[in-house]
């Protein structure tokens, strides 16, 4: 049974007839996608009670054989639903509503882990971790009752941001903050799973997020276990981050602006790690 969310609940007008245009879209081509970015976690959010931050985008990773797949996607949302192109991103198109939508190929259209299409702007993004993701990092979700769409869960959310930010750390630092966001809520939204499925780490007295990252570690690995080249990525990027003490960028960044400590982080990522590895 798909997981239920009402649109009121995410608190952004406009997503009915969106995903609407955008199912109609996808059926037509016959294309498969699931929700990423900050649509998809507010989605669990708005499911587990929490207030959803709301976003400028949709983002949507769609798989595509091929470049004219993809631009037929692109042609079909435009001259059937309405939809405007951006002549910065070619990735990028506008909804009727105003809303940006970000359609994010990846599948047989990658060739070695990236995209590059034809357009003036933005043509060309990275794709790590996306079919990965798709194949066993996505819930069901039925929104108003009506579309069923894929979503990326958490761990996928965690992973796919990292690697983005691996990629583009000058411009992806949000990325950062939204995987503490996720953390600092991690423990109550899978309370449930943690209490019937590890309550291991209860033995040594741990704190709440402590446990909660070393869960995150352990569900990341389900999904980066079955790709040793992303999962040696993953693994790269936390020991970097830890070996670089407090000189790390992301723990500095997953600290900024609240009272924890740079050192807080590093065991947070430690955990995350250590989680990762328990899984084998």
């Amino acid at each position: 049974m798909p997981y239920k969310i009402n649109f009121e609940s995410l608190r952004q007008e406009g997503l009915k007839p969106l995903f609407e245009a955008l199912e109609r879209g996808f059926k037509a081509l016959n294309i498969d996608f699931y929700l990423v970015g900050a649509i998809a976690r507010d989605t669990w959010f708005a499911h587990h009670g929490i207030i959803p931050l709301g976003t400028k985008d949709v983002d949507f990773a769609v798989c595509i054989p091929s470049k004219e797949n993809y631009e037929k996607l692109r042609q079909y949302l435009c001259n059937q639903e309405g939809f405007g192109s951006s002549k910065q991103n070619q990735f990028v198109l506008f909804s009727p509503q105003g809303l940006q939508v970000d359609l994010l190929p990846f599948g047989e259209i990658e060739v070695e882990g990236k995209v590059m299409i034809k357009g003036k702007g933005l043509a060309q993004i990275a794709v790590n971790g996306f079919r990965e993701v798709y194949e066993n990092g996505t819930d069901l979700v039925s929104f108003e009752n009506k579309q069923a769409f894929k979503v990326c869960t958490l761990p996928g959310i965690v992973i796919l941001k990292l690697i983005a930010y691996d990629d583009r750390p000058e411009v992806r630092q949000n990325d950062i903050k939204d995987i503490s966001l996720i953390l600092k809520h991690y423990f109550n939204i899978e309370t449930d799973i943690i209490y019937e499925q590890h309550n291991d780490l209860f033995e040594d007295n741990r704190d709440t997020p402590i446990i909660a990252a070393r869960v995150l570690g352990r569900q990341m690995k389900r999904i980066i276990g079955k790709s040793i080249d992303l999962e040696k990525r993953v693994i790269a990027i936390l020991q970097r981050e830890i070996d670089n003490s407090e000189k790390s960028k992301v723990a500095e960044l997953m600290v900024r602006g609240t009272d924890n400590s740079i050192a807080d982080a590093l065991e947070i990522l430690k955990e995350i790690l250590q989680g990762i590895k328990d899984m084998v």
